[in-house]
Parts: structure tokens; sequence; C-alpha cells
């Protein structure tokens, strides 16, 4: 009789390793923000602009991917459009590889890095923008904790 539960014991051991195991999405970066008004043309914009004030306003500024360090100095949503911004060029010809297949999200909303609609000439900025009803992207206040992470889905 023990054989029997030996080997149904086995039999269970063995299933169990044979099924794999689903791998979490473990994001590359993630932090909260710490939403404040941004002087800028649009009176609604809030986030962090510059090096200093997303330092501080982020709980994680920073993360390395594909060999590149990518600070953040900028992030913000405002009536027309959300930025985001780095010390580290993330366009070179085009958006760097590692990047395209990533969201950024916010919340459980992802907005995917390869359909950005504005980068700045230097290549360290790019933005996704909004006309009216379209916009799918929370409206940030200031004061507000942002969850924010870059990931393969949200």
């Amino acid at each position: 009789m023990k054989w029997i539960h030996l080997v149904l014991l086995q039999g269970a051991l063995c299933l169990f390793i044979a099924i794999p195991i689903q791998a979490q999405d473990a994001p590359v970066w993630y932090a909260t923000l710490t939403g404040s008004k941004i002087k800028s043309v649009d009176p609604d914009e809030v986030g962090c602009k510059g090096l200093e004030a997303c330092r501080s306003a982020l709980t994680n500024n920073s993360f390395t991917l594909g060999g590149n360090t990518y600070t953040f100095t900028h992030i913000s949503s405002g009536t027309f459009i959300l930025v985001i911004g780095f010390t580290e060029r993330i366009i070179i010809g085009g958006l760097r590889d590692e990047l395209k297949v990533l969201n950024f999200c916010v919340g459980r909303v992802a907005i995917p890095f390869n359909q950005t609609e504005w980068q700045s000439q230097d290549g360290k900025m790019i933005g996704w923008g909004r006309v009216g009803s379209r916009w799918i992207y929370p409206d940030w206040s200031i004061g507000d904790s942002i969850k924010l992470s870059i990931r393969d889905s949200c």
C-alpha cells in the first residue's frame, strides 16, 4: 500500500515540475510621483520638471536597461500632452530598441513607448498627445500620489 502512495506522490511531483509557471511581469522601473504645479504655458500641467525636481518628486528617479542608465528629468501631464524626459537620449535615429516593447504605465493604464507622438530635438524627451475626448490618461492634481512604472504590461 505504501508503494501506491509513493507512486502517486512521485507522479504529482513530476506533473508539478512539468507545468511551466507563468513569469511575473516584473517592472523595469516603478515609482510614486508626488504631483507639483509646473511653470509652463499649460496652466493644468502637473508633474516634475528638472533633474532636482524629479529627484525629490519621485520615489525612484532612475533605472538601467540595455546597459544604459536613464534618469528622469521630466514627467508631466497637462491639457494636451503627457511628456517624459531623461538625462540619456532615448531617440537615436528612432526609439531605442529596448524601450520599443515596453509601456509607460500610469496606474493600470498602458501608454506604449512605440506610439509616441512627439519627441524633442535632442532625443531626450517624448510625449503622447491628447485631443478632446481621445485623452485616456488620468488627470493629475497637485499633491496627488501617482503610481508610475515601465513594464511589459500594466
